[in-house]
């Protein structure tokens, strides 16, 4: 990525977005002085409702310009934000920091503080906020590999925007500071459970991942009823309602062959207009 950033101001707007565009915050100026992911991501959110975004660089961060990926996020997490390389002279109505210096100025915005960990914790990235959570520790014991995505960040730089909206709304404007251990620990663990039999780990037939005759990907989720009977009939397959949900392998073994059997054009073909909870991912 090559951004010039020897200007005072530039907006950044490589990409058309897909998502409806709201203008509920239009009247809303927000000053993010973060860099990484869950500050950016959260002031993108608000910028995607209307809000105005200075996004306020004052050093580059350290992954800038060293890793394709990180540039392309940054491209995309700050599309249709002004970056400024020094504070603008208006007065925000949310501000987002990671150093309480950068509020000393604003007495009537609402002031979060975005920080990582605490007390004996005090640093950390995404990697050390999800292995505090019982959710994560029990996926990395069965698997060891990196996650694809930084959860944790992804998810906190959500509840940031929330954490602004609502402070917003009720016109707190004492600093908040937030912390993305507590966050990641809170959240993920949630979504906890010591069954051994988990729906998101592709045991039942109704929710899995097939492969097509050209290798192609299947994302079957044809878990309701309506999906299930529909698709069978489509198919011609003969299985039941209840058999959808079978975890002797015998199922989802009748469901790999047929779809290993068909191209991926077949299996457009059979699914076309019939929005059945099954899309395909190509190669």
């Amino acid at each position: 990525m090559d951004l010039n950033r020897s200007h005072k101001y530039f907006l950044l707007n490589k990409k058309k977005e897909k998502l409806i565009k709201l203008d509920i915050l239009k009247d809303i100026i927000v000053f993010d002085f973060t860099s990484r992911l869950p500050g950016p991501l959260a002031s993108k959110m608000l910028e995607q409702m209307g809000a105005q975004v200075f996004k306020i660089e004052l050093s580059l961060d350290p992954f800038s310009n060293k890793e394709s990926s990180f540039d392309d996020w940054y491209e995309q997490i700050n599309n249709n934000k002004t970056i400024v390389n020094s504070i603008p002279t208006m007065t925000p109505h949310i501000v987002l920091a990671y150093k309480e210096e950068h509020f000393k100025q604003f007495k009537s915005s609402v002031k979060i503080l975005v920080r990582g960990g605490r007390d004996d914790f005090k640093y950390l990235h995404d990697l050390n906020a999800l292995s505090f959570s019982k959710t994560y520790q029990d996926i990395l014991n069965k698997n060891s590999k990196m996650p694809d995505l930084p959860h944790a960040g992804i998810a906190y730089g959500q509840y940031i925007s929330n954490v602004s909206l609502a402070l917003l709304s009720q016109k707190t404007f004492e600093p908040q500071t937030l912390y993305l251990k507590d966050f990641a620990q809170f959240f993920f663990d949630l979504f906890y459970s010591e069954s051994k039999q988990k729906l998101h780990e592709g045991i039942y037939p109704c929710y899995t991942i097939y492969k097509t005759k050209n290798d192609d990907l299947i994302c079957f989720a044809a878990v309701e009823e309506k999906f299930w009977s529909k698709f069978i009939h489509l198919s011609g397959l003969n299985l039941s309602l209840d058999q959808r949900f079978d975890t002797s392998g015998d199922v989802k073994q009748i469901l790999g062959d047929y779809f290993l059997q068909n191209t991926t054009t077949e299996i457009q073909q059979l699914l076309q207009d019939q929005h059945l909870c099954i899309s395909l991912i190509k190669k």
